[in-house]
């Protein structure tokens, strides 16, 4: 299916920009990179190995990459 019929959202909540693609529902394992204490991370929730969600806190670049692939 193509990318753009990936759900996706934003908001900017003051110094946060918060991003998030896909549905997280039915995930198996999440994967973090960044460190959500200097709040700039991306949580990566896959099933069966397939990223399926992103949710991306001031991290831009992980979210429009993972939009892409989410499937």
């Amino acid at each position: 299916r193509p990318a753009e019929d990936c759900p996706w959202f934003w908001s900017d909540q003051y110094d946060l920009k918060l991003q998030i693609a896909g549905l997280s529902q039915d995930y198996d394992e999440i994967v973090v990179r960044g460190d959500p204490k200097e709040r700039k991370f991306a949580a990566f929730y896959l099933r069966n190995g397939t990223l399926i969600a992103v949710d991306a806190v001031n991290s831009p670049p992980e979210f429009l990459a993972s939009k892409k692939l989410i499937m």
